[in-house]
């Protein structure tokens, strides 16, 4: 409002500075979740890594959460032994539909399984997006678009796509693939898309 360039990502509050020092005191992940309307937040802090965000999105995908809108942030962090570090501090609002809500403590096993390296995690995920067929007129081709001048300090893509299951998974791990390190995203489901 004052004519300034925002610095930065979005703020993070306390409770997300709480679990940023609990997830650098002994490089695990945490996971704080809780009802928000009729959807429930569930924010996963993590030390910084490529495919970071195509595996959160994997694992909620894969226990049938549907992300609707998501934060992204890379903030640096200062960890137990001094050194500076990346950490993500990336918060979901997903619809669970009819499934139960997994726990904080099952979502943080299937992230490190996949960290190091077990994609069992995701066979669930793949089975059901083999089996998945796009809905009569709805457009199957996503469009991605090169934003220059938007950001001063990254590359700004904008990128939209017919909603379905697995769906960020899959834009993750594709930028991921190609050597795209995501510092922040900012993730809205509108009408389908």
């Amino acid at each position: 409002l004052r004519g300034q360039e925002p610095r930065g990502p979005a703020p993070i509050s306390p409770a997300e500075a709480d679990l940023v020092a609990s997830a650098l005191a002994d490089d695990r992940p945490r996971i704080g979740m809780c009802a928000f309307e009729d959807l429930h937040a569930v924010t996963i802090v993590a030390r910084d890594r490529p495919g970071l965000f195509a595996d959160i999105a994997g694992v909620l995908a894969a226990f049938r959460l549907r992300i609707k809108s998501a934060l992204i942030r890379t903030i640096p962090a200062t960890g137990p032994d001094g050194q500076v570090c990346e950490v993500a501090v990336d918060t979901c609002w997903v619809d669970i539909g009819s499934v139960d809500l997994p726990s904080a403590a099952t979502l943080e096993t299937s992230l490190r399984r996949l960290a190091a390296g077990d994609c069992t995690v995701l066979e669930r995920l793949a089975r059901r997006d083999a089996g998945y067929r796009v809905p009569n007129g709805t457009s199957a081709s996503p469009r991605v678009m090169l934003l220059p001048g938007a950001s001063q300090d990254a590359t700004v893509l904008e990128i939209r796509a017919a909603d379905r299951p697995g769906l960020l998974y899959a834009v993750g791990s594709a930028l991921t693939g190609i050597g795209i390190d995501l510092r922040s995203a900012h993730i809205a489901t509108y009408a389908g898309q």
